[in-house]
Parts: structure tokens; C-alpha cells; sequence
């Protein structure tokens, strides 16, 4: 315990009083993984990524080239259709992932289910047509 000690201390008598005042802080949040949505949510995109998913699996069918061998890619093809199409990307990702040697349809299925919960909108469309490329996968821009 300490105590203070001033030889020359000043109060003063007519000092004035003033009403006390609580300001209370309002502290955000701030999460390192992002928002996160839980639940349906409607998917945002145009027909443009559409035809550019379509044109980009027709591809890969065509040329029997699986983008999922890895893990990482899976997950990563996952979470593009999530933020693009949400539930509607799920016959996308089994189209994909059916050119995969081991592929199975409930693990597929229960996989996509388990991405629209915890996607973070973070990984977009650009993701897949990057591994496509990577894969030695050629799609040519309209007109």
C-alpha cells in the first residue's frame, strides 16, 4: 500500500462540482476467420459465372482432368461455389469432384453441407478457374 506525500498540497474551497457522467465504450468485436453466415442465405451471382462454371467442367469431363486430388483444392473448389452459388453450387462441386478415382457421392454431399456452414465469402470463382488453368484446362472468353 503506498501513500501519497506533498509538502506544498493545494485544495481549493471553491472548486466546482461537477454531475458525474458515465460514458460507456462500445468494443466491436473483431474476429481473425470474418463473418460468419449460418444458415440459408441467397447466393449472388450472374449468368456469366454460370456459363463460365458450365464451359469449365464440360472441360474438365471432356479431358477426364481431376482439379480435387489434393485436399486443400477440394476444399478450396467447395468454398468458391458456396460464395458463388451457394446451395445451388452443390451439382457443380459433385460434377467436379466425380472426375476424382475415389470419389463418392455422400462424401461429396455431406462435404458441401459442411462448407455452406462455415464459408467465410473469402475464396471466390476465380479460385477454381485458377487450378483449371494450373490443371492445363483452356476456356476461351465470349466473342
Amino acid at each position: 500500500m503506498l501513500l501519497s506525500y506533498d509538502p506544498d498540497i493545494y485544495c481549493n474551497p471553491w472548486a466546482a462540482i461537477f454531475e458525474e457522467m458515465f460514458v460507456e465504450k462500445v468494443y466491436q468485436r473483431k474476429s481473425p476467420r470474418g463473418p460468419q453466415f449460418v444458415g440459408e442465405e441467397k447466393a449472388v451471382y450472374t449468368d456469366e459465372s454460370e456459363d463460365v462454371v458450365e464451359k469449365l467442367i464440360a472441360a474438365l469431363e471432356e479431358n477426364q482432368i481431376d482439379i480435387t486430388s489434393s485436399y486443400k483444392n477440394w476444399i478450396k473448389i467447395g468454398f468458391a461455389l458456396c460464395t458463388t452459388f451457394g446451395e445451388q453450387g452443390r451439382v457443380y462441386y459433385h460434377r467436379i469432384g466425380r472426375m476424382y478415382p475415389r470419389y463418392t457421392h455422400e462424401e461429396t454431399d455431406d462435404m458441401y453441407s459442411n462448407l455452406l456452414v462455415r464459408n467465410n465469402r473469402k475464396t471466390k470463382l476465380g479460385s477454381i478457374i485458377y487450378l483449371a488453368i494450373q490443371a492445363g484446362v483452356r476456356i476461351k472468353n465470349r466473342n
